[in-house]
């Protein structure tokens, strides 16, 4: 069975630059909430073939490579912050305690 995802080629050590700091700049502006200078379908081809690239060649991985960030999974998430205690969680364990005693 094959992949029909999309995949973007890096013939070169030249192309393969571009495309990490065309990576790094759209991942960047993501994550400040900025407009997205890629789709996300052009930014998972494009991390696709850094990673086939990176495959290939692994001495060359870069250090801005989207590959060496926890985030290049193909997809970009977001933090959503700290998660917080619900306060029906802290009323039900109020209502336990009263109920122990």
């Amino acid at each position: 069975m094959t992949s029909s995802a999309p995949i973007a080629v890096l013939a070169d050590p030249e192309a393969y630059a571009r495309a990490v700091d065309t990576a790094a700049a759209a991942a960047a502006a993501y994550h400040a909430g900025d407009r997205m200078r890629l789709d996300d379908a052009t930014y998972d081809a494009l991390v696709r073939g850094i990673r086939a690239y990176e495959a290939r060649h692994p001495a060359a991985v870069a250090a801005n490579s989207p590959t060496s960030r926890g985030d290049a999974c193909g997809s970009r998430t977001r933090s959503i912050g700290p998660i917080l205690p619900h306060p029906a969680a802290e009323h039900r364990r109020a209502s336990l305690r009263t109920v122990a005693r």
